[in-house]
């Protein structure tokens, strides 16, 4: 007699823990139909999105760019965390969550687009010059040229 309860309350138990599985597939489903996976490789070029936390107190100004491109991955931390080279004038750290970080696209002609570009006079930006401005620009050039570089690369079916 207390075999077989043993053995009942082990039925029990199992078709519980077969419920509970069912049940909480049926959520991870729900709930991650709104997840995004995206993966980067060593050597990939990413927009890098700075967030109000990334800057000093007295240095946050909403008007700042809040996008760095094209920055290059470094090293993969794992899927969810890369170290990026950034820009020398910037003073933050150099680990970004993936959500704040964008694939960087390359026209089919091989050139870059221009987020800047003001939409009434194609070739004039909509930001103002200073020096500072071209020694970030000067290295934002350099990665974008490193990054053309790898691309075309890839695209003959070279690695470097």
């Amino acid at each position: 007699m207390a075999v077989e309860m043993v053995e009942h309350i082990q039925d029990i138990h199992e078709q519980v823990k077969l419920a509970i599985h069912e049940s909480n597939a049926k959520y991870n489903v729900q709930a991650n139909n709104h997840h995004r996976q995206v993966l980067f490789d060593v050597g990939d070029f990413v927009w890098a999105v700075l967030t109000c936390d990334r800057f000093p107190v007295e240095e946050y100004n909403k008007l700042k760019k809040w996008k760095i491109e094209p920055c290059e991955i470094l090293q993969k931390i794992n899927d969810n965390a890369y170290r990026l080279c950034l820009p020398s004038n910037l003073k933050t750290s150099d680990v970004f969550n993936v959500k704040h970080l964008r694939p960087y696209f390359v026209d089919s002609d091989g050139t870059t687009l221009n987020s800047r570009a003001s939409s009434f006079q194609p070739e004039a930006t909509d930001v103002g010059g200073s020096e500072s401005d071209d020694i970030e620009l000067s290295d934002c050039m350099l990665m974008a040229l490193k990054y053309l570089k790898v691309a075309y690369q890839r695209k003959d079916g070279r690695k470097q």
